[in-house]
């Protein structure tokens, strides 16, 4: 395979773009929606806009860009430095090693195995967390999280599908 191939203009614009989703989506995330104790958190947004991405676009979502979008975010929140970022390139190099296959199935398929991917995701952080000690997220506000997170998802998808012009099926040869 020839390297100088990813070096083309339309797939650093594409690059490019994908890492000022990125960057929106931390600081929407990183606002505060509510400053009562009780207050929910936010969506994933960072998550929706990866997986989405990774699989319909995956060599435009480089290891090494969405491990940086995951650092940042983890630095504005309040996960330990790393574990959102593992949980994001462990989601997109999954997402990616499907290859077309998931892309050419339903989207209720694509949507339920989104899902299922960050219910586990926000399981390891949870014990991540446990396990270095800290004071654990409430589990009712992690449920929370993944539905609204799993909610969000296909909303984000037509957003990308129709206003960006990013299709339901993967658009980048293998």
């Amino acid at each position: 395979m020839d390297n100088s191939a990813w070096f083309t203009p339309a797939r650093l614009t594409r690059c490019t773009f994908l890492a000022m989703l990125g960057l929106a989506a931390i600081f929407v995330e990183a606002a505060p929606l509510g400053l009562r104790p009780d207050a929910y958190p936010s969506p994933d947004i960072l998550f929706c806009f990866i997986a989405y991405w990774s699989i319909r676009r995956p060599r435009s979502a480089p290891l090494l860009l969405v491990w940086f979008l995951g650092l940042a975010r983890d630095l504005l929140t309040d996960l330990p430095v790393g574990a959102g970022a593992l949980g994001l390139v462990l989601a997109s190099e999954f997402l990616k090693s499907l290859g077309s296959g998931l892309s050419r199935r339903s989207f209720v398929t694509e949507w339920l195995l989104i899902a299922t991917l960050l219910l586990l995701l926000l399981a390891g952080q949870w014990l991540i967390v446990v396990i270095l000690f800290v004071h654990p997220p409430y589990l009712l506000d992690l449920a929370h999280q993944w539905v609204v997170t799993v909610a969000l998802y296909p909303v984000l998808a037509l957003i990308l599908r129709w206003l960006f012009r990013i299709g339901w099926r993967r658009m980048e040869p293998e």
